[in-house]
């Protein structure tokens, strides 16, 4: 699975859960970007996006940036390499 391919499945859950798109946002953005872009969104909800993204992908226990600090593309990043190692391991 490619690193395009893993964006791809997180703009689609984003689209389907906030109607927003998220090959808008700057990877070099803060996750807390997020916070600003629908009313809906806080920070327990962005930790419920991801488990829900591991879940798309059939990842358990992925070691998730810190949502308070950590950039866009430091979350696509993480779950790049998470089914990297389930690939490798498998």
């Amino acid at each position: 699975m490619t690193r395009d391919h893993i964006k791809a499945v997180i703009a689609k859950e984003f689209q389907r859960r906030y109607n927003k798109n998220f090959y808008d946002l700057d990877e070099e953005s803060p996750v807390s970007v997020l916070l600003e872009i629908d009313e809906r969104i806080d920070s327990l909800e962005i930790v419920e996006f991801l488990f829900d993204v591991e879940d798309i992908l059939q990842l358990k226990n992925v070691d998730n940036a810190d949502p308070r600090t950590a950039k866009i593309k430091d979350i696509v990043d993480q779950f790049y390499n998470a089914t990297q190692e389930k690939t490798q391991s498998s």
